[in-house]
């Protein structure tokens, strides 16, 4: 289901990406994963922050092929690294 105003969007991104925040801690990389794609689907863009969290999380867990992917991924879709 796709958030309805700007705010619930703006509020529905903001958790998600907190709860990105908890899988990058406990190198749930899979999660992370996830989360971010659930992000697109629900019309989100994750921002730099969301595919930090993500990043960390396979840095975390030593999934170095994903984390490649996931650099890939934000040139793809034109998310600027801080």
């Amino acid at each position: 289901r796709r958030p309805s105003s700007a705010t619930d969007r703006r509020m529905e991104l903001g958790d998600l990406t907190r709860a990105m925040g908890d899988f990058r801690r406990k190198g749930r990389w899979k999660e992370a994963v996830s989360a971010l794609d659930d992000m697109w689907l629900k019309g989100l863009k994750p921002d730099a922050v969301a595919y930090s969290a993500a990043l960390g999380a396979c840095q975390r867990s030593h999934h170095w092929s994903c984390a490649v992917s996931l650099l890939g991924a934000m040139r793809h879709r034109s998310v600027e690294a801080d």
